[in-house]
């Protein structure tokens, strides 16, 4: 990813909830453009009945996923955040798809299909704007010299071990 890019993703991560949903129903609906004629043109109503459908699926995990995300961002429970988030990410497509599967028009149509190609969308959209925001190095790093090296203690045992032979 160039600068520009890294720096437009770093802005929308600070951006507030509503927003970000907005963004991730945005993603959602240009993958529903893509695949609705495919819907249409293989099973009618039907198909576009599935991508609707499995677009809404996917959504509404990946949207429970960035709220929990939101709510448990602090440091001492963001790993609970990661966890309920991917339950709810995976989730709830999971096991629509496994109802589905079992029994429906939907399936017929290509519900399936269409959760694999909204899911990995929705995951990838939702993960980067759950992200945290940083704008520099993380606590605890070490400083860098001019040079863009990772500078130590050690950097100045070497000159004084040069400076005595």
């Amino acid at each position: 990813m160039t600068s520009n890019a890294t720096g437009r993703l770093a802005r929308m991560r600070k951006w507030g909830l509503l927003p970000r949903i907005a963004i991730l129903a945005t993603a959602t609906l240009v993958i529903g453009g893509v695949t609705a004629p495919i819907g249409w043109y293989l099973s009618d109503m039907r198909g576009l009945a599935a991508v609707g459908t499995a677009g809404g699926v996917c959504l509404a995990g990946a949207v429970a996923a960035l709220v929990v995300s939101h709510l448990l961002r602090a440091p001492a429970v963001a790993l609970y955040g990661m966890l309920f988030g991917m339950m709810f990410r995976l989730g709830i497509p999971l096991a629509f798809a496994v109802s589905v599967r079992l029994s429906g028009v939907l399936a017929d149509a290509g519900v399936l299909y269409y959760l694999v190609a909204f899911y990995p969308v929705t995951l990838g959209v939702e993960t980067a704007l759950s992200l945290p925001a940083t704008d520099g190095p993380c606590r605890g790093a070490a400083p860098k010299n001019a040079q863009g090296n990772v500078s130590s203690a050690n950097s100045n045992t070497k000159k004084t071990f040069q400076d005595v032979s």
